[in-house]
């Protein structure tokens, strides 16, 4: 009896500190996300969206399994346009993100993703404005066009060291102040970085391809720490002109590692 009356006093006690929304904020921390939609590809596996009733909802907790199938991906636009959506968390065994999966969803701020991710869709945290830091798993190879294009309150990111391409305007007006790109990078898409305006120092790899216009708007970019030699980074220069000059690199340092 006397523990059902300490109970009973705790929740008092936590009702008058927290105001209702502030209360179901901290439940739903700690529960699974009810509602979502879900259909199976193969035998126990499923692909998981936003249901149709839920477009207002702020917090997601995807669970391991959804009726038995075990949930190995998220649908191309299936948390996208949701105005409140602030915070998302994947379960383990979830590997793949589809095509624009979070797009204009402007309020999220933090993506929980599961190790084992190996693929991220085009487009797939699009102008996720508030978004601030993301960890990439070892396994991902590619970073497709347009992937974190304008989250400018992206100021952290792991670049895991399996990346080996990086699209087009992938990470156009983001919020980084530095950026080592991995060794094993050999590609780089044009105006991939570009519009960055905070970021001031970047390392490129021997191995990547510089396109055009990668560093397009980035004005206060001061060095650039090149893997390879002079003679290496002018050909490429030279190979990127077309007849139109890249000023990306005007008043900026080049150290060349060779």
């Amino acid at each position: 009896m006397k523990k059902i009356i300490s109970f009973i006093l705790i929740l008092i006690c936590l009702t008058s500190l927290c105001s209702c929304d502030r209360m179901k904020e901290v439940i739903s921390q700690f529960e699974y996300t009810e509602g979502l939609s879900t259909y199976v590809i193969e035998d126990d596996q499923c692909i998981v969206s936003v249901g149709e009733d839920m477009r207002d909802i702020e917090v997601v907790n995807v669970p391991r399994e959804i009726d038995g199938n075990r949930v190995v991906a998220v649908d191309k636009r299936g948390f996208a346009f949701l105005d409140n959506l602030r915070s998302v968390r994947l379960p383990k065994g979830v590997y793949h993100i589809g095509d624009e999966a979070f797009m204009y969803s402007f309020s999220l701020e933090t993506v929980e993703l599961p190790a084992g991710v190996t693929h991220i869709g085009r487009g797939a945290f699009s102008v996720c404005r508030a978004l601030k830091s993301i960890s990439l798993s070892e396994g991902l190879l590619r970073i497709e066009e347009r992937t974190f294009y304008f989250c400018e309150s992206l100021t952290e990111i792991n670049l895991p060291r399996s990346l080996t391409y990086i699209g087009t305007n992938a990470f156009t007006c983001c919020g980084f102040t530095e950026l080592t790109i991995p060794e094993g990078v050999t590609f780089i898409g044009e105006y991939a970085f570009s519009g960055c305006e905070s970021l001031t120092t970047v390392y490129i790899p021997e191995g990547a391809r510089v396109c055009r216009y990668v560093f397009n708007g980035c004005d206060a970019l001061e060095r650039v720490v090149y893997g390879g030699s002079e003679e290496q980074w002018e050909a490429m220069m030279r190979d990127n002109s077309y007849g139109d000059e890249d000023k990306s690199y005007v008043n900026v340092e080049i150290i060349f590692e060779k």
